[in-house]
């Protein structure tokens, strides 16, 4: 199996396992978020609210590569798919706790 392939399987096996849990986070986290933003009135941001406006960019760059055209997969993605499921793994189990 070339290489290319290999990456494109892992990719929708992790679709295929995470993306619903991951695409439900990120929906509870932008709900939450605005929220936070209704409520509470243009100033410095806390640092919480800071954290979780990070978290739901990373979230949002995990679905995108989840949601990837295999024929756009570029080289230099090939060696990221293992970190991207490492990230996927803590970020779900810490949430799970």
């Amino acid at each position: 199996m070339c290489m290319w392939s290999l990456v494109v399987s892992q990719v929708k096996s992790l679709k295929d396992q995470y993306f619903a849990e991951l695409s439900e986070l990120f929906n509870k986290l932008s709900v939450k978020l605005q929220h936070v933003d209704s409520i509470i009135p243009p100033q410095k941001p806390s640092e919480q609210y800071d954290r979780m406006k990070s978290f739901k960019i990373m979230l949002d760059r995990i679905l995108q590569m989840l949601l990837i055209i295999k024929s756009t997969i570029q080289p230099a993605m090939w060696d990221k798919v293992p970190q991207y499921e490492k990230q996927i793994i803590s970020i779900l189990s810490s949430q799970r706790k």
